[in-house]
């Protein structure tokens, strides 16, 4: 039971490390990879929903934390646009580079 944990931590530390490392410098340019994608007021997944960030949508990623085991990224939701939103919280996972 204890290698099984052992594992587990591992390849979350490992899975978390490869968000880190995705952005390496901010702001930076990011798309969103899920549907209805909840952007939070604050990192961790109690905080309360602000709005919702769909696939494809350009997001401009300006810090990031980690939160309950998790790593967050700090976003702008309109980076082009004079009425910037933002920022909010998105979990990293939903976010990949704009290439």
């Amino acid at each position: 039971m204890k290698k099984i944990f052992a594992a587990v931590i591992v390849a979350v530390m490992v899975c978390g490390s490869a968000y880190a490392e995705r952005f390496s410098n901010f702001p930076a340019y990011g798309i969103c990879m899920g549907d209805s994608v909840r952007c939070r007021e604050n990192p961790g997944k109690k905080s309360k929903i602000i709005k919702r960030i769909n696939k494809g949508d350009e997001v401009q990623v300006v810090g990031q934390r980690n939160a309950g085991g998790e790593l967050w990224y700090e976003v702008y939701t309109s980076p082009d646009s004079e009425d910037e939103e933002g920022p909010f919280w998105v979990s990293a996972r939903f976010i990949e580079p704009e290439h």
